[in-house]
């Protein structure tokens, strides 16, 4: 008889770092957004701070199945805006050329 068992072993690991091409993290810029949430069609402001060199950027908005449904150049400071979209939660990510520098909520009413 053998003295190595052929039972499955019931242990499972897994990874959860990720590795990424681009050192810069989700931590390089704040980004403050008032009011929340944003009415649809009205002004509101967002305030940008970032630690980056470059002030190239970009912010993306999602909704809730990941689809791109505008993107708009925006500056570091106060940036005063308008989004037309319909009620709902959205996502968004602050870009600056492929390093996503923060990221986060938006909600959109009526």
């Amino acid at each position: 008889s053998s003295m190595f068992s052929m039972k499955s072993n019931k242990y499972f690991y897994a990874s959860t770092k990720t590795a990424s091409v681009n050192p810069l993290n989700e931590t390089q810029a704040a980004v403050t957004i008032y009011p929340m949430p944003v009415t649809s069609g009205t002004n509101f402001t967002m305030s940008i701070m970032a630690y980056i060199k470059n002030k190239d950027l970009s912010f993306r908005i999602y909704d809730i199945l990941g689809n791109l449904m505008k993107t708009t150049a925006v500056a570091e400071g106060i940036n005063l805006m308008n989004l037309d979209l319909p009620a709902g939660i959205y996502s968004y990510c602050l870009i600056s050329g492929n390093a996503k520098l923060s990221s986060g909520k938006l909600v959109m009413s009526k």
